[in-house]
């Protein structure tokens, strides 16, 4: 354990985009949730929600390596891109704010797939159930997921999306995760929906429905 610990650029996962993300989103999420709580949640129970999800993203950047060049590997075989989504003619800052409106969809598209197929084959609800176990839903049930949810994602999502479209490149690092920053905003123990438009984006209160 502790040759792993050695081999692990600690510094580098913590300075990460990724990291940073997770940091404020919890921090935001946090706040929000003291200001304009939902439900009442146990202290004890957001801190061990926290560590999970500190360890599990340790864990999700030592397996990135392995990931990205497996679903490279794929690419190469199959081919890249037969969906050619980069060549719509956008330009500016518009193009960042469309590739990552894009990308999003297409990804929620993925999603939707594999978590339904979580919900409906025993095994994979197995896996999934950890995240559905948490009595009480807050931002940190965002990070409350099995480590094997991962793989299933790079096989399941990554790949096919990687395979299928060739997307415009996104330069603004951080605008691209902002699709994985609403994540933390759905599981919010906050009162808010968004009236007529609940088909298109998915609020606080409404997730908790899909929790319950």
């Amino acid at each position: 354990m502790s040759n792993f610990i050695d081999g692990l650029d600690l510094v580098a996962i913590l300075r990460s985009d990724g990291f940073l993300l997770i940091f404020f989103m919890f921090l935001f999420g946090t706040i929000a949730e003291t200001l304009f709580p939902a439900d009442v949640i146990p202290r004890k129970h957001r801190l061990a929600n926290l560590a999970h999800s500190v360890v599990l993203f340790v864990f999700e950047n030592t397996l990135t390596p392995l990931t990205v060049v497996s679903v490279a590997y794929f690419v190469r075989l199959f081919g890249k891109g037969f969906i050619d989504l980069s060549a719509l003619g956008f330009s500016g800052v518009w193009a960042n704010v469309f590739a990552v409106l894009l990308a999003a969809l297409v990804y929620d598209l993925f999603f939707y797939l594999t978590h339904r197929l979580e919900h409906e084959n025993k095994l994979l609800w197995q896996v999934h159930l950890l995240h559905h176990s948490d009595e009480h839903v807050n931002v940190t049930t965002t990070g409350r997921t099995n480590i094997v949810e991962s793989i299933i994602t790079a096989m399941m999502i990554t790949l096919p999306m990687a395979i299928l479209f060739k997307f415009p490149p996104i330069k603004a690092g951080l605008l691209a995760l902002a699709p994985f920053a609403w994540t933390f905003v759905v599981h919010s123990n906050i009162k808010i929906n968004f009236g007529p438009l609940w088909w298109l984006l998915v609020s606080p209160s409404y997730h908790r429905i899909h929790h319950s």
